[in-house]
């Protein structure tokens, strides 16, 4: 019903440009009966009928240039070679004849209408279109099709029931000769919109309206945030909504999983930690395809991540490196979060709640063989945060700050789009979200030593466990063991942290330790005595100077004699430098 769909030319310009277009009804005009298009004669001469043309075009069409004239059709003027006199079937007005009185006044008005309308110009008004203003021409081209897109499909009623056709259903358009926006856009250029039922229902039941989804992506060009594994991480203007470039195997993937993703958000009633797909799109630029993938911002629209990790449950090469470290944000692993004893500070409500998603979406996952998938943890101090606003507060001009407080609670110039309402509900202060937005978001607890809000979502959950990563596996298996403690299994247990002094003995006792990590001699794997759980880190096997919390200076440390007994301990193990 919706693939490859023909569109009449008049339908796609006043959905897609903003333009009205519209034809004036056919009148007849004088004596013959000849039905005209209403236009003003600017010459006398013989009126030809011009009929109208099929004002039907299939999805590939032609604006500007030479084709596709709306609503005006060119009227034929012939001239006669002699006189070049009106000439008419009923009338003799060559210029042997003589006319007669009535006759030669009726020339008189016409000569005197047609020399007003030679002298009178005609100035056409440009009707006002929606222009997509981007930097980047892929971006325009984006906003135009989501624009389209979302235009489109609220002209088509809503199903009552998705079909197993409408998860592979498609929707394209190529635009050839564009040349209402040809400062903005480029001329030629295709967009593929995936499975648009689909994403409406999910959008529905991700609480999200159309219009604003459609507003939050065309009223100001997204920006880009970050670079994703080699693609391009963009934000809607409002921070709403995240735009991720992926490949074309990752369009593969989605599309297995679409059904069953579809039906597990029917089932937890879009209650989920899994990332909210909104809408999946191909755009093709100069024979060159990229793919989007549209889904909700997991970090909020306005309270500022301090802090943000990346979590997988393993201890393998997951510390950031020393250039991710220097950047304003960086992008934190596991080894950091113990590092830096992080904790989440919630309330039992809260982590029962939120242990709960994640037990049924991580299933989920597992059902599906994904693999690669790691939770996000943004972090907002909100301390931090009012001593921020009140040091803008004291940088602010007294006169501004009236127009200022008119925006309060929303982020952008325009009250369109998902957060737009904010605007008639009561400022936010720090450390306060809405809910039915910031959907990610999580409030510390009473108890916490400091108050913060966190944002926690899974994220990357479309890498499947094919033939390719099996064989990565194996590479891995090979350089670190078969009995290697974590080759993708988390062992829970208490967390502990080893500290070394940083002098040429330390560093020779870390690579010892790492040596008798990959053997799987540092820890236990057993059955916890106290809560009866299996496959639980029960005992420190080489008792190295740890602690939870409190850092290196505290529970005596520096022990004058803690490198010599590790080593003794590792030796035991047999593990030596040599």
């Amino acid at each position: 019903m919706y693939k490859n769909k023909n569109i009449s030319m008049e339908t796609l310009l006043s959905h897609a440009d903003g333009v009205n277009v519209s034809h004036e009804p056919m009148r007849p005009l004088g004596g013959g009966g000849v039905a005209f298009l209403r236009r003003r004669v600017r010459r006398p001469g013989e009126l030809q009928g011009a009929g109208r043309g099929n004002s039907n075009a299939s999805s590939s069409f032609s604006l500007g240039g030479g084709g596709g004239q709306l609503g005006r059709r060119r009227l034929r003027v012939k001239r006669r070679r002699g006189g070049g006199g009106y000439s008419h079937p009923n009338t003799d007005m060559s210029s042997n004849a003589q006319p007669s009185a009535a006759s030669s006044a009726a020339v008189g008005v016409l000569s005197a209408t047609t020399s007003k309308t030679k002298t009178k110009k005609k100035h056409f008004v440009q009707q006002k279109v929606k222009v997509f203003r981007a930097s980047d021409p892929l971006i325009s081209v984006f906003m135009w099709g989501v624009n389209h897109s979302v235009n489109e499909l609220n002209q088509v009623p809503i199903p009552v029931m998705l079909l197993p056709d409408d998860f592979k259903a498609n929707s394209k358009i190529k635009v050839t000769n564009h040349l209402f926006n040809r400062e903005n856009l480029p001329s030629h250029f295709k967009f593929k919109d995936y499975c648009p039922q689909v994403f409406r229902n999910l959008r529905e039941r991700f609480e999200i309206d159309d219009q604003d989804y459609q507003a939050s992506l065309t009223r100001s060009s997204p920006y880009s945030e970050s670079e994703a594994h080699g693609g391009r991480f963009l934000l809607s203007y409002d921070k709403t909504l995240a735009v991720k470039e992926i490949s074309s195997d990752d369009v593969a993937n989605m599309h297995s999983i679409l059904s069953d993703y579809h039906q597990h958000i029917v089932k937890c009633h879009g209650s989920t930690l899994l990332p909210q797909f909104l809408g999946m799109y191909r755009l093709s630029v100069e024979n060159e395809d990229s793919y989007m993938l549209v889904m909700r911002n997991m970090f909020s629209h306005r309270l500022t991540v301090h802090r943000k990790y990346d979590l997988k449950g393993s201890l393998v090469s997951r510390e950031a490196s020393d250039k991710e470290k220097v950047k304003e944000l960086p992008t934190l692993k596991d080894m950091d979060f113990l590092n830096m004893s992080q904790k989440v500070y919630v309330d039992e409500e809260q982590k029962k709640a939120f242990m709960e998603k994640l037990k049924r979406d991580v299933e989920f996952l597992i059902q599906l063989k994904m693999m690669d998938y790691s939770l996000l943890l943004g972090i907002n101090d909100v301390h931090r945060c009012e001593q921020e606003d009140e040091e803008e507060m004291d940088e602010e001009d007294p006169e501004n700050e009236a127009p200022a407080l008119l925006n309060v609670g929303s982020y952008g110039t325009s009250p369109d789009g998902i957060a737009g309402y904010l605007n008639s509900h009561k400022p936010l202060g720090p450390g306060e979200f809405e809910p039915l937005i910031d959907v990610y978001a999580v409030k510390s607890s009473d108890s916490a030593p400091q108050k913060e809000v966190y944002f926690m979502g899974l994220i990357d959950i479309l890498t499947q466990y094919d033939t390719k990563k099996k064989a990565a596996h194996a590479a891995k298996t090979v350089k670190h063991g078969a009995e290697h403690p974590n080759p993708g299994v988390r062992y829970p247990g208490t967390t502990r942290v080893a500290y070394l002094p940083d002098c040429p003995e330390g560093n020779k006792v870390l690579t010892l330790f790492k040596k008798a990590f990959d053997q799987r001699l540092t820890f236990t794997i057993g059955t916890s005595m106290t809560t009866g759980r299996p496959n639980v880190i029960t005992w420190n096997d080489i008792h190295h100077k740890t602690n939870c919390t409190g850092g290196p200076q505290l529970f005596g440390y520096p022990d004058p004699t803690y490198l010599l007994r590790v080593q003794e301990e590792l030796r035991a193990k047999g593990i030596t430098a040599d």
